[in-house]
């Protein structure tokens, strides 16, 4: 499998290399002992055979070289990834995402007090995707709808918060950019992003939708429910321009977040907008949308049987335990 290489920001190199010092290199050498001793804690490395430090395959000597003394911001996808987990027990994606938090601007809430017609509450920035999914998943009734790019976050909340959803009868819909697109590349340019960690975050999203429904079809089999019937996943061919959670779009006690894209303005730095949901007000009107791309993207089903190594290597099972 290809290893493209990765060229990483001032900022973040800057940090990782700061954070590999302070962790492993605290005296300008590297600590093999306790580079050895996390690596197998991560069951990167057997006991008994590879990470012997300076023959580790994730992280070569030049690699660590390179880091340590500030001669590259350039690096094999696969270090980017390993020192991420590594430092932050975070794949690149999310750590990227993390570290884009803390260098916006301050939370600056509005809040008004009586909601109008539109059903604006709202802005909040930053965005805590982890967060704004567990609070999502546990005030829903009726649906829950998840749509974005990608949705490797909002999908990372523990099984339990969703099956607690999904056993209230919630009806959670799933809809993200799907990772064999051909346009990938130009969306990425769009996002400002790049190609590789846009296709690397979309298929994190397959890979933790496929990981879900495999915890819930255990887990529903064991207390003979049928729960996980209602976590419904479709992949799209068109890139969103509008990131949206939101739950119970029919009910006035519902809310939506809406974040409205620009291009080449990665959509972290971006605000995100808080609505009651109203019948005459603002999300009803981009739920129709969402409902018409819904219906035209494809389905998890016809999507893994045309790229079956998502099958192979996350959810052998997956066709026998959903059957269509």
């Amino acid at each position: 499998m290809a290893d493209p290489i990765v060229t990483l920001s001032e900022e973040e190199c800057g940090r990782l290399r700061q954070d590999f010092r302070n962790t492993f290199a605290r005296l300008g050498n590297v600590n093999h002992t306790s580079l050895t001793a996390k690596c197998i804690e991560l069951k990167h490395c057997a006991q008994k055979d590879v990470c012997k430090s300076k023959t580790c395959k994730a992280l070569s000597h030049q690699s660590r070289r390179n880091l340590i003394s500030n001669t590259s911001v350039r690096f094999r996808q696969s270090t980017v990834e390993f020192l991420c987990k590594l430092l932050y027990q975070k794949s690149y994606f999310e750590w990227k995402q993390s570290t884009e938090l803390e260098i916006d601007l301050e939370a600056i809430p509005i809040y008004i007090q009586n909601v109008p017609p539109s059903g604006f509450v709202k802005i909040n920035n930053p965005v805590d995707y982890y967060n704004q999914a567990v609070f999502i998943l546990q005030e829903a009734m009726e649906e829950v709808w998840l749509y974005d790019y990608s949705l490797e976050i909002s999908l990372g909340p523990t099984a339990d918060h969703f099956q607690e959803c999904l056993r209230k009868g919630v009806k959670i819909n799933v809809l993200f950019l799907n990772p064999e697109s051909e346009h990938i590349s130009d969306f990425a340019r769009l996002l400002d992003e790049e190609e590789n960690i846009l296709k690397n975050a979309c298929e994190n999203s397959v890979i933790r939708a496929l990981r879900r429904l495999k915890q819930f079809h255990s887990d529903s089999k064991e207390h003979n429910e049928n729960y996980h019937l209602l976590f419904n996943v479709r992949v799209t061919e068109d890139l969103p321009r509008l990131g949206a959670y939101l739950y119970d779009p029919d009910r006035n006690g519902g809310k939506s977040f809406f974040l409205p894209s620009v291009n080449r303005i990665p959509t972290m730095r971006l605000p995100i907008f808080e609505f009651q949901n109203l019948p005459a007000g603002v999300s009803s009107i981009y739920m129709q949308g969402i409902r018409k791309e819904w219906e035209g993207a494809t389905t998890l089903h016809n999507f893994l049987k045309q790229n079956t190594h998502f099958v192979e290597n996350h959810y052998q099972t997956f066709f026998s335990d959903y059957p269509e």
